[in-house]
Formats: C-alpha cells, sequence, structure tokens
C-alpha cells in the first residue's frame, strides 16, 4: 500500500484536527485516547462542532484486568519503559508504515526519555474515560467511527467500534489488515472515506 510521512497527514488533516472559537463550526478528526475529547467537545458546544471522525477511539471505559495500572506501572518504568513502549508502538502498524516512521519514532522516544514523560504516559493509559461516556448520548453531531481489523488496543475490534457507533448513532468503517493507525497505514484507502464523509456533512449546519 502507499506509504506517506506522518507529518505529511498531520498537514494534511491540520484544518480538522481543531475546533476554533468563535463560533466557527469545524469537523473534528481525533484518534484514540483525543476521540474522548472530541466527544465531549461535541457534547458540550454542540454549535462549535459539525461532524466527528473518530480513528480507533477509546471514548468509554472498556472492561480490563484490575493488574493493568500496575503492568503498566511495570512495563513504563525508568530505564526500560521508552524502550518498550518502541516495540509496542511498532506494533500499531502491522501491515505498513509510514515513510518516516523511523524518524518519527527516534524523535517519540526522545521526548520520552525527557523527566516525567514515562509518568504521564502512565497515566494516560490508566485514565477513566467516564467524562466522555457519559456524554454520548448527548452528541447531535454526524459520526463516522473508523477502526482497524488488527488493532491491538482492542480485544474485539470490530464489536468496540459497533457499540460506539451504535451509542453515537455513527457510522462505522471497518479497514481490514490495519492496526491503530489506519488513516497513516492506509492513507489511500481511508483518506477517501474520510473525504466522502466530509463531504456528507459539509452543507450541515451544526447543531445548536
Amino acid at each position: 500500500g502507499q506509504s506517506i510521512p506522518i507529518r505529511s497527514l498531520q498537514r494534511e488533516f491540520g484544518p480538522i484536527l481543531i475546533c476554533p472559537p468563535f463560533g466557527i463550526a469545524r469537523t473534528k478528526a481525533n484518534e484514540a485516547m483525543a476521540a474522548g475529547a472530541a466527544v465531549y467537545a461535541a457534547a458540550e458546544a454542540p454549535a462549535l462542532v459539525s461532524g466527528l471522525v473518530l480513528i480507533g477511539p477509546f471514548v468509554r471505559d472498556v472492561p480490563a484486568p484490575a493488574w493493568n495500572k500496575l503492568l503498566y506501572k511495570v512495563l513504563f518504568a525508568r530505564p526500560w519503559g521508552s524502550a518498550v513502549w518502541g516495540k509496542y508502538y511498532a506494533s500499531l502498524y502491522p501491515s505498513s508504515k509510514p515513510a518516516d516512521f523511523k524518524e518519527y519514532t527516534a524523535r517519540l522516544l526522545k521526548n520520552l526519555d525527557e523527566p516525567a514523560r514515562l509518568a504521564a504516559l502512565r497515566n494516560m493509559l490508566a485514565a477513566s474515560k467516564s467524562a466522555s461516556e457519559e456524554r454520548l448520548s448527548s452528541v447531535a453531531a454526524p459520526v463516522l467511527v473508523i477502526m482497524g481489523s488488527r488493532d491491538p488496543d482492542f480485544k474485539d475490534q470490530a464489536a468496540e467500534a459497533k457499540l460506539v457507533g451504535e451509542r453515537l448513532h455513527g457510522t462505522v468503517r471497518m479497514v481490514e489488515g490495519a492496526g491503530h493507525y489506519p488513516h497513516a497505514e492506509m492513507p489511500a484507502l481511508v483518506g477517501p472515506i474520510i473525504a466522502e464523509f466530509l463531504g456528507s456533512i459539509a452543507a450541515t449546519p451544526a447543531a445548536v
């Protein structure tokens, strides 16, 4: 499949990543943990959000063993934590990696080696998603849920995508063979899916 730099994806999707102030309605495209923030924003400020694209979204507290938090503390502790995260991060792209994957990963791991970064990572992984889960039923904007069929962050990818899609009354698109970042892993396939969704809501006023 086609592979493009991660930074190029950030430039391409930049205009739809930010929900600006001053009453300007925009579509928010958010991935993983950030999807919860997008749901929160859409529920609390519907006039500012005309649609949501949620990719591999964590928007609820998925049942997990009680020892998970302890596992995070062990795996992502110094001095090995950043290396462990690097190996896990590579597994999130099971079919192909972006052209600048090595460069991007080197910067990522260098960042994680800074003081308090691993602690922030552990806190993020263990954080409750209850605030967004409680607001799922309050989202009125159109929603597109995109999920890779090989996303290692979910035990049953299709079931999770279906559940989130149903609770948000959204559309679900599974990307066969993709991991946690299908838009970066298979941009030639996922890009048109997102573009089609954006086109479908372009003329639709944001909820008020």
